[in-house]
């Protein structure tokens, strides 16, 4: 026996929308997430290379202090300068090491920021394959055309996303399911 309700005063389509409406808003909700992926692993690429720039600096730093160190031993040793130069220069040496170590160390961190982005172990090479001389433009072109797959691989690998994209899903069996329902019901 067939059965169709006379009327359901608007209910069922009612129902479809909302439906649709919760698997376009997951769709949405998905999206937004992806985006905001997509700038956060460009951001943290950026920081990656500007923090790597840093630690070159960092490197000549102390490169030019412990050359400025070996010349003022050999004055001191010919007694053309005063002790406390070398002492100086001994402690900017110091300060220049420093320097690298926490060049270095916030490099570290941006790396590791990179790949927790990407959801990638910690010992996972960088995909920075760009020399530390090349433009920032030429690098992050480079870079930027391996970003979509880079992104759909942090995709997959990230819960709250595959979450998102579940809700998606079920939202659109609900609409399908709701479809079902204002048709002929066979019993």
């Amino acid at each position: 026996m067939a059965m169709l309700p006379l009327s359901t005063a608007g209910r069922l389509e009612a129902q479809v929308r909302a439906a649709d409406a919760r698997g376009e808003a997951a769709a949405a909700e998905r999206e937004a997430a992806a985006l905001d992926l997509d700038l956060e692993v460009r951001l943290a690429f950026h920081t990656v290379r500007g923090r790597r720039a840093l630690a070159s600096v960092a490197r000549d730093r102390l490169d030019e202090t412990r050359e400025r160190l070996r010349r003022d031993r050999e004055r001191l040793a010919q007694e053309q300068i005063p002790a406390y130069y070398v002492h100086r220069d001994e402690a900017e040496e110091a300060a220049a090491r420093q320097g690298l170590v926490d060049a270095e160390a916030a490099v570290a961190v941006a790396e590791a920021a990179l790949r927790n982005l990407l959801a990638w172990e910690n010992d996972a090479p960088l995909p920075l394959a760009e020399k530390e001389d090349a433009p920032a433009e030429d690098a992050a072109a480079a870079w930027g055309k391996d970003l979509p797959a880079l992104t759909a691989g942090a995709l997959a690998r990230r819960p709250e996303l595959r979450a998102s994209a579940l809700r998606r899903r079920a939202a659109g069996d609900g609409a399908r399911a709701e479809r079902a329902r204002t048709g002929p019901q066979v019993s």
